[in-house]
């Protein structure tokens, strides 16, 4: 894996800028679990953190024209998460109006936990973000490679075996196994293109 940090293609954004289901479906899948992650943290539910999930991916369909990256440094994820931040409060807000909230100590403790995750402008542990993204970028991008192109791929870049090692087990040669690890590197980089 490569160390820097991933961020989204812009050929990815382009093409939901564009409308394009195929992208559209692509940025779902990859940022999907880390948007329902983030709402699970900030204490909600399983159902509710779906339903925030889903808010956030219908907010981000209707501002992705609005979305820049003007400055170095500016960053899909931030932005994401700033969404994120605004539907759980949202969410929080209209569970309280409908009289969904309970009392005690056990509540207080919830709201004040969630105060203090959705205050910070940080995201919750980006390295840990980032883990997330590249991991279910490799589950995504899996099903097009054959099975001794993962292998040694996968032998090769997680597992720190040698290219003789892995050409021997697998019936390749030196230069096969690098080509696979090369062509699996190329496309998780388009998948997670580094700006």
């Amino acid at each position: 894996m490569p160390a820097d940090e991933p961020s989204t293609s812009t050929t990815l954004l382009n093409s939901i800028k564009q409308g394009n289901e195929t992208g559209w479906l692509e940025f779902c899948s990859l940022y999907g679990p880390l948007v329902y992650s983030w709402a699970r943290r900030a204490g909600l539910q399983n159902a509710d953190a779906a339903d925030v999930a889903q808010e956030v991916f219908l907010s981000v369909k209707s501002g992705i024209e609005a979305y820049r990256r003007d400055r170095p440094g500016d960053k899909l994820r931030a932005w994401l998460w700033t969404i994120t931040r605004n539907c759980v409060r949202k969410y929080c807000n209209s569970q309280q109006s409908a009289g969904q909230a309970t009392g005690g100590t056990d509540a207080q403790l919830f709201m004040e936990s969630l105060t203090d995750i959705l205050d910070s402008e940080e995201m919750p542990d980006e390295q840990a973000t980032n883990t997330r993204l590249a991991k279910r970028a490799l589950e995504m991008i899996r099903v097009e490679f054959n099975e001794r192109t993962w292998q040694a791929f996968w032998r090769m870049c997680v597992a720190g075996h040698s290219a003789a090692e892995i050409g021997k087990d697998l019936d390749l040669s030196q230069a096969a196994v690098r080509q696979a690890k090369y062509r699996v590197l190329h496309r998780l980089r388009e998948v997670l293109e580094e700006m």
